[in-house]
């Protein structure tokens, strides 16, 4: 799968490997979610807003800045946040 970027400022940078928690927020900066299995990612925005969004494996979900992963609901797995 290729993503095409708007901006060159809309691209990620980096990412890094998260485990979803019920509990514990994401760090600062995230800028979307790749997973690396088919699945659900339970996802809160920065609202208290929820949200559970089908993805696809090898997806790149982007500009959605949540502020946590839940376990509950989840069921993608090999997730990685998008900097």
């Amino acid at each position: 799968m290729s993503v095409v970027y708007r901006t060159l400022s809309d691209s990620p940078l980096w990412s890094a490997p998260w485990t979803p928690n019920d509990s514990t927020p994401l760090p600062s900066g995230v800028r979307g979610i790749m997973v690396g299995t088919a699945g659900n990612v339970a996802i809160v925005y920065s609202n208290g807003n929820e949200d559970v969004l089908p993805l696809a494996a090898n997806t790149y979900y982007g500009l959605v800045f949540p502020t946590r992963i839940k376990a509950t609901g989840t069921t993608a797995t090999n997730i990685h946040l998008l900097f």
